[in-house]
């Protein structure tokens, strides 16, 4: 009996070992896949953040060069209203008519 109750003993304590080693293993799957998920957002947030700099970058770009245009118009009107030059300055006006009309957002900086 007491052969039988060591086997006993020793089946039992594999047994056990080899469920704590499954479940160390299943935890390190575990913490291998949030790990990943972490990488991954983090990953992703820096992608947004680019994305975001580059378009901040991109609309203010438009909008000063979109006030260069509009101040150049301008200009370019006021000398042909000096000049007389009807026709040009309408032609300008008809510029800053199709530039500056609501096709475009306008942008509170």
């Amino acid at each position: 009996m007491c052969e039988d109750v060591k086997d006993i003993l020793i089946k039992l304590m594999t047994s056990s070992e080899k469920e704590f080693f499954n479940y160390l293993k299943q935890q390190e799957i575990k913490e291998t896949k949030i790990h990943q998920k972490i990488s991954d957002t983090i990953a992703l947030t820096e992608l947004v953040k680019s994305r975001r700099e580059v378009f901040e970058l991109m609309s203010r770009e438009f909008f000063k060069e979109r006030e260069n245009l509009y101040n150049m118009a301008i200009q370019s009107l006021d000398v042909a209203i000096i000049k007389g030059d009807e026709e040009l300055a309408e032609r300008i006006l008809l510029f800053i008519s199709a530039i500056y009309s609501k096709k475009y957002i306008r942008q509170e900086i």
